[in-house]
């Protein structure tokens, strides 16, 4: 009842489909590397047999990489879906070399306009194929790339196998038992302070047992991006992770100049949440996430689907079905378990027109937005899903633009009908959720760039790493935490710095946060009009860039104005919260 059903991607290891699929896959692989020594000039034949072949080719494997993630995702201890996992990336090593081959048969097109006026499949792959074009400068010689593909089976992929396997297995001590790292970081926004507190010391006590195995995995993965980015042709990290997200600097930077502008509203709330919960000195981390009103209210997962579907009702009746047919069809896993990954993630499944959502749902405020945050992807899902699977993918800070918006239309919905303590707790989750978003996202994203710059020519110990987190929490924070108790092994906690494709994984989300709270304001200008222009920019998401997505929506997301806009809606609520709790304190 509470965990997902993969039936529809395979039965198991053994299902006749998925031993079928694997070795069309192997079969397909033998075939593209004698296809790919056999290329001559660009034709239209020879640009529209490629793309069916990377389109075919992505279609298999990547059903069959989803079902083993998705299996070892809530049983990371499980070895046969490790060795299938294993098995799949050794056969997709040898695709690197062709593949390479094949990129460079698409870069080599001289008049792709030409092209797309003769052929309407090329014609919907021009994007992809402009994009190839734009990147062919960035890539090595096909016999380097079959190299650090097959390199990387053993290297560097094994650092992030390690991470996951330590801190999804990792058990903690937290008043004479043992539990896992997810069930203790649920404990933040317990009621009882006391609680919270050891919470927090058991967590930072239980990332000290394997600081220095994850801090090895940080260092070699930061290692090993440096030093593609310097084989590639990159100026940084930085920009190649700008490249992969089709953003330009001067967006980055126009965002980050107003949430400079914006910290010290931040630091008020802080200060104020630090009063109200009897700190003198600023907030502490482990009350980050307290609640500042008392309330008895548990949240069944019953009780959050009936919620979402509620305000989800309201924007459109394509939403509402989207999340009835997750929660009767069981895309969900909810709950904690001993060896699940924690956090939680939604995986679009466009190879079946699905999404599956793992969440560690704790029954209260946070779960259910949490709950909806992740549907708020599989809806993104449902509005690309009939792409071609070369046009299937969007850009990371654009991957948070749904589940942000679907966030505020739950949030909002609440607001409305709220007495004065439901609102006062929904307005402090709301802004707690942005200080994440915004506060803390800085942070990381300061902390990761000083962690780049100083493995150029050093090796981080776990104490240089925790010093260096603590040093951007206070540039970000400021006096809004209390300096004796910041959070310095946040590198240790969150996964995303433990991905060598995925760098900066922490301003899409500051991005695609305010993204969102400045599409809604322009949804609650215009209304049931918008819900269609709305659509269509998810649509088009995956073929589009940054600026030119903002454009579909009347948004100059490389201006600080925008930003501003957006981070103004979240002061707002800041002033209205330290208003409604102001008395007596």
């Amino acid at each position: 009842m509470y965990n997902w059903n993969l039936d529809d991607l395979y039965l198991g290891l053994e299902d006749e489909s998925y031993l079928a699929d694997f070795k069309e896959v192997v079969s397909d692989v033998k075939a593209l590397e004698t296809f790919a020594n056999n290329l001559g000039e660009a034709s239209i034949a020879s640009v529209k047999e490629v793309l069916e072949r990377q389109n075919s080719l992505n279609f298999k494997v990547r059903k069959i990489a989803s079902f083993l993630s998705l299996n070892e995702s809530i049983d990371s201890t499980n070895n046969d879906y490790k060795n299938h996992m294993q098995r799949i990336m050794q056969v997709l090593s040898k695709t690197a070399e062709p593949q390479a081959k094949l990129q460079q048969h698409l870069a080599n097109i001289n008049d792709l306009e030409n092209l797309v006026k003769q052929d309407q499949y090329i014609a919907d792959h021009k994007f992809y194929i402009q994009e190839v074009i734009d990147q062919s400068k960035y890539q090595l010689s096909a016999k380097e790339e079959g190299l650090i593909s097959k390199l990387n089976l053993n290297g560097v992929s094994t650092w992030q196998d390690l991470y996951n396997y330590l801190t999804s297995t990792m058990t903690l001590d937290y008043n004479g038992e043992k539990i896992t790292l997810t069930q203790v970081r649920n404990l933040a926004s317990d009621e009882d302070q006391q609680v919270r507190k050891a919470a927090y010391l058991a967590e930072l006590a239980g990332y000290k047992q394997h600081e220095s195995s994850i801090a090895f995995s940080l260092n070699s993965i930061k290692g090993h991006v440096n030093t593609m980015v310097e084989l590639r042709g990159y100026k940084s990290a930085l920009h190649m992770t700008l490249e992969d997200s089709r953003m330009e600097k001067t967006t980055l930077d126009a965002m980050f100049s107003a949430i400079d502008d914006s910290l010290p509203k931040f630091r008020q709330f802080l200060k104020h949440k630090a009063k109200l919960l009897g700190h003198k000195n600023g907030l502490p981390f482990y009350d980050l996430f307290a609640p500042v009103v008392k309330s008895d209210k548990k949240y069944s997962v019953e009780d959050a689907q009936k919620m979402i579907k509620d305000s989800f009702s309201t924007f459109s009746p394509e939403l509402l079905q989207l999340v009835e047919t997750a929660f009767e069809d069981s895309w969900i896993d909810y709950l904690p378990k001993s060896n699940k990954r924690g956090g939680a993630f939604c995986a679009n499944l466009p190879m079946i027109n699905q999404s599956r959502v793992m969440t560690n749902f704790g029954n209260d405020l946070s779960g259910v937005v949490t709950l909806a945050h992740e549907l708020g992807h599989a809806y993104h899902g449902l509005k690309i899903q009939d792409h071609h699977m070369l046009n299937t993918s969007y850009v990371m800070p654009i991957a948070e633009t749904a589940s942000n918006f679907c966030e505020l239309i739950l949030s909002e919905a609440a607001l409305k009908t709220a007495d004065k303590t439901e609102k006062i707790q929904l307005l402090e989750n709301m802004i707690s959720d942005s200080t994440q978003v915004i506060v803390d996202i800085y942070s990381r994203f300061l902390f990761e760039q000083s962690v780049f710059e100083k493995r150029q020519d050093s090796l981080l110990l776990a104490d240089d790493l925790v010093d260096l987190m603590q040093t951007a929490q206070l540039k970000t924070y400021g006096d809004g935490l209390d300096k004796d108790y910041l959070h310095g092994y946040m590198w240790a906690c969150k996964g995303h710095y433990y991905s060598a494709g995925r760098n900066y994984y922490n301003f899409p989300y500051a991005y695609g946060g305010l993204f969102a709270k400045g599409l809604y304001a322009k949804y609650l200008e215009e209304g049931e009009s918008f819900v269609s222009k709305y659509d269509q920019m998810l649509t088009n998401t995956t073929i589009a860039s940054c600026e030119d997505i903002g454009k579909m929506v009347d948004v100059d997301v490389s201006g600080k104005e925008f930003w501003a806009k957006s981070l103004n809606m979240i002061e707002i609520m800041i002033d209205d919260f330290i208003e409604l709790t102001s008395e007596g304190v």
